[in-house]
C-alpha cells in the first residue's frame, strides 16, 4: 500500500469509530434515553475506538465490510448506552430501529467510501506536485553574478559632501536658553 492509501484508510477507520459513536448517541437520544453517565460515555469512546482500529484495515475498504463495521460500532454503541444508563425502551431491537440503522450504516459507509477514493486522490496528487516542484527546484540554474563597484560615477558625492556647514541642530542662540 501506497502512503496515501495508508493514510486515506488511517482516516476511513477513524471516522468509522467516530461516525458509529456519534450515531449511537443520537439514536440512544431519539429513543428516549436519558443523558449518559461519564462511565458510559468512556466506554462508548473505547467500543468506538476498537471499530475504528478494525476499520483502518486494507480489508475494510470494500464496501459491505465498510456497512458492516458501521453497524458493529452502532450496536456496540446501543448495548453501551442501554446498559449502563436509564433506558425507557427494552434492549431488544424493533424492526424500525434496526431499519433506521441499516439506512444510516449504507448511506455513512457510501459517503465514507467515496471520501476514502476522494481523500487517496487528492494524496496522491499532492505527492505528485511535491515531487514535480522538487525535481524543478532541484535543476534551477545558477544565479547570474553582477558585478558592483564601490563608486557610482553617476551619484554627485562631492556636490552633497561639501554643501553644508556643519552639523544640524538648533541655532546656538536657542541652544543658550
Amino acid at each position: 500500500m501506497s502512503a496515501a492509501s495508508v493514510l486515506a484508510a488511517r482516516l476511513r477507520g477513524a471516522m468509522t469509530g467516530a461516525v458509529s459513536g456519534g450515531a449511537a448517541l443520537a439514536a440512544h437520544g431519539i429513543g428516549g434515553g436519558m443523558v449518559p453517565t461519564d462511565s458510559a460515555l468512556v466506554l462508548l469512546v473505547a467500543g468506538c475506538t476498537a471499530v475504528g482500529v478494525t476499520g483502518a484495515r486494507p480489508a475494510g475498504r470494500r464496501m459491505p465490510v465498510l456497512v458492516a463495521q458501521l453497524g458493529a460500532g452502532q450496536m456496540l454503541g446501543h448495548l453501551v448506552l442501554a446498559m449502563t444508563s436509564q433506558h425507557t425502551h427494552p434492549i431488544a431491537l424493533t424492526p424500525a430501529m434496526l431499519f433506521s440503522h441499516l439506512v444510516f450504516a449504507v448511506t455513512v459507509g457510501i459517503t465514507l467510501g467515496v471520501a476514502e477514493h476522494l481523500a487517496r486522490a487528492a494524496l496522491l496528487s499532492v505527492r505528485r506536485w511535491l515531487v514535480l516542484l522538487a525535481h524543478d527546484i532541484g535543476t534551477l540554474p545558477e544565479p547570474v553574478r553582477f558585478a558592483v563597484s564601490a563608486r557610482n560615477p553617476a551619484a554627485p558625492g562631492g556636490l552633497l559632501l561639501s554643501s553644508g556647514s556643519g552639523n544640524r541642530g538648533p541655532p546656538v542662540t536657542t541652544a543658550v536658553l
